[in-house]
């Protein structure tokens, strides 16, 4: 069983994983999926596993803010280019109050410190280098452009003159920091006697696209309303380097693995932007590899006969008289179960059978099967059964007897095949 439902940072109610670990942001909004419940931690806590890291939830500055839907609880999130490249964070009176570019958590605790409604707005160059991602945001009203500073302060509830010295602040900064408005590049870091402490950089020291406040008043502005939400749950379960769910005794919980956010241990307390998608492809692969491993391995089952659990099935059957090789009760295939097969022992007795079967589906006893379905009226389920019945009798059509006994390698056709 691999475990891989996601975090838990979707789920807000009374009794969640989240009002448990950290009750202090159960009134913020998420971006994870409706999926996000914590199901597959529930799990783990069911199977006794080793848990890690589950105080630690990563909190995103900017989740945008649908103005006609403001309550809503699952927001989007704006990338990090978008600050990247130029776009101030401004509170409700208008002003900057953080470094833009700063880690998340040092954002966040700044908003706290502030009032809302907080915006992210872009400039006109800033807006230039990701275009796609403005367009975007303005199809789904999580962005608004302003075609002139002078209508973004009227929006804002606030002077012109503030907007200005806003921005005018933020472009001394930059010029202080040795970085002239000219230059092509400007991500390069000047030496840290030159960063721009105090009110107007706010520790900045990357700038990008910065006006002065004589351009504000006529400048078109990308704008969105902004909030912090909780995008990422950074700890999850205890797994080895195999992914394998890692119990409370320190030892591997056998048959049971885990990839993607599920898992913790692997980010600390800060998760790297743009390494989720990365951690769920290697974590999965790796799951699977083992998990499909310890399935096949002799040696996961050498302390369990298959026996027992195929003769718990119905409809087995022993050998057909005529000697061919059909289901038996040790070591042959067996018919699932009508309502399913739960044991993994039985599991794997069910795919013999498949693979047996499969062996001896040939074209001729397809056809035979699909002649059924049409003078029957279409009850395919009806014609399957009967068709894998008289193969485990030993026979399945005279194309089929042909071929089985002719040993014709005809080519098989898979039951999933037939399913479809």
């Amino acid at each position: 069983v691999i475990l891989c439902t996601g975090g838990f940072g979707a789920d807000s109610s009374a009794h969640s994983i989240l009002a448990q670990y950290r009750p202090d942001l159960l009134h913020l909004p998420t971006a994870c999926g409706e999926h996000s419940t914590g199901d597959g931690l529930r799990m783990g806590f069911a199977a006794h596993a080793r848990t890690i890291d589950l105080e630690w939830i990563q909190v995103q500055p900017t989740g945008l803010v649908r103005p006609d839907s403001l309550n809503t609880r699952h927001k989007r999130v704006a990338p990090e280019s978008l600050r990247w490249a130029g776009g101030l964070l401004l509170n409700q009176e208008g002003d900057r109050f953080c470094n833009e570019v700063d880690s998340n958590e040092a954002v966040v605790c700044e908003m706290w410190r502030h009032k809302a409604p907080f915006r992210l707005v872009l400039n006109r160059a800033a807006a230039a280098e990701v275009s796609e991602l403005c367009t975007h945001f303005c199809n789904l009203g999580l962005m608004r452009l302003y075609h002139s500073g002078e209508a973004l302060a009227k929006d804002m509830g606030i002077p012109l003159s503030r907007l200005e010295a806003t921005h005018e602040s933020h472009f001394q900064a930059a010029r202080a920091a040795g970085e002239a408005t000219e230059v092509e590049d400007k991500t390069c870091e000047p030496a840290l006697s030159d960063w721009p402490m105090g009110k107007a950089g706010i520790g900045k020291h990357s700038f990008r696209n910065e006006i002065p406040g004589s351009s504000v008043k006529a400048e078109p502005f990308y704008v969105s309303i902004v909030t912090p939400v909780i995008s990422q749950c950074l700890g999850g379960l205890e797994v080895d380097g195999t992914c394998a769910v890692v119990g409370k005794s320190g030892a591997a919980i056998p048959g049971l693995f885990a990839a993607g956010e599920i898992v913790g241990g692997l980010r600390g307390s800060r998760g790297l932007g743009g390494n989720t998608l990365l951690e769920s492809i290697v974590l999965g692969r790796t799951a699977g590899h083992a998990a499909s491993e310890a399935a096949t391995s002799a040696q996961a089952f050498q302390t369990a006969s298959v026996a027992p659990a195929m003769a718990a099935l119905p409809s087995a059957t022993t050998p057909a008289a005529d000697g061919r090789s059909g289901p038996a009760v040790d070591g042959g295939p067996v018919a699932p179960a009508e309502g399913g097969v739960t044991d993994l022992r039985a599991r794997v007795a069910a795919g013999q059978l498949e693979t047996w079967l499969e062996k001896r589906l040939t074209p001729g006893a397809l056809q035979d099967c699909l002649s059924q379905v049409h003078a029957s009226g279409g009850d395919f389920d009806a014609a399957v059964r009967e068709l894998c019945g008289r193969l485990l009798r030993g026979g399945g059509g005279e194309a089929a007897a042909a071929a089985a006994g002719s040993g014709e390698a005809t080519g098989g056709v898979s039951l999933a095949s037939l399913r479809s």
